[in-house]
């Protein structure tokens, strides 16, 4: 299986689509390593990426050599620099392996690798999910008819139980007599979400992971989440030379639902917009 793949300079894949077309992870004089991506079964595989206008051609190839090909569609022309913003998306009810490709012709082709699993057997590997208020970072996000764009991403890793850590944000009054009064508190829980199994996973990983939690609305296995504070994926090594890493971000839950609250069914949290309200719950 061909690891480095040469990316044309013309296509710029989106941080945010569900394959990476990385190629630069790993140093000549690193130990060998590979790593592919793993894809849950039927799960929608979502690639944007922005180019010059033209035709493109994408497809998938299976481990037999079958073709089949992908609608690319184009979300977005701009009329000042002949640049588009093109889209694949599609699924697989068949487990293996599968090569993704986007061809601007016969000397110019871009490729990522990766692997359909049942869901059941993606034991230690997070989901994540995710999409943003509004169009940004050359990538569409809110269609033309107002309809939300989801991106997924799974990779190995997950929250654990012993890296979960308590907070409080509160009021404090201290009246003349010198005695203390709490005047209001939420309570609030801050989780370590760690990427990467003991083999670890590529430094892309952790790029990636801080694009996504720059959005407005991310789902880690299906829980509404965003980063603690100005928390970013801390990297550690596992070995010298070994080109695979652990990638440690702190997040926490973006907004509380309380079941004796008003009828409106209002939330509170201190993370929490009402902005968005309207768009994403």
């Amino acid at each position: 299986m061909l690891l480095f793949i040469r990316v044309m300079a013309d296509i710029k894949i989106s941080k945010f689509s569900s394959l990476s077309f990385e190629n630069d992870w790993r140093a000549y004089f690193d130990k060998k390593q590979h790593y592919v991506q793993k894809i849950a079964q039927n799960e929608p595989i979502r690639i944007q990426f922005s180019a010059t206008t033209q035709t493109y051609l994408a497809g998938v190839k299976d481990c037999n050599g079958q073709i089949k090909g992908v609608d690319v569609d184009e979300l977005y022309a701009s009329s000042q620099n002949n640049k588009s913003i093109y889209e694949c998306l599609f699924a697989f009810n068949t487990t293996g392996f599968y090569e993704f490709f986007i061809k601007k012709d016969e000397e110019n082709t871009i490729r990522s690798f990766f692997e359909v699993k049942e869901r059941d057997k993606l034991e230690g590997i997070v989901s994540l999910r995710y999409t943003n208020r509004k169009n940004d970072f050359d990538t569409i996000f809110v269609s033309g008819n107002g309809e939300q764009k989801y991106f997924n991403f799974y990779i190995e890793g997950g929250i654990y139980p012993g890296e979960k850590s308590q907070r409080i944000e509160n009021s404090i009054f201290r009246d003349q007599s010198f005695s203390l009064h709490q005047m209001s508190a939420i309570p609030y829980e801050v989780s370590v979400l760690t990427i990467g199994d003991a083999k670890g996973v590529p430094q892309w990983v952790g790029n990636k992971i801080n694009h996504i939690f720059s959005l407005s609305d991310v789902k880690v296995n299906d829980e509404q989440m965003v980063r603690s504070e100005s928390s970013v994926p801390e990297m550690s090594s596992i070995s010298d030379k070994y080109p695979l890493y652990i990638f440690k971000i702190s997040i926490e839950q973006s907004d509380h639902i309380d079941s004796l609250s008003d009828e409106d069914g209002s939330t509170y949290g201190r993370i929490f917009d009402y902005t968005f309200a309207t768009i994403f719950n």
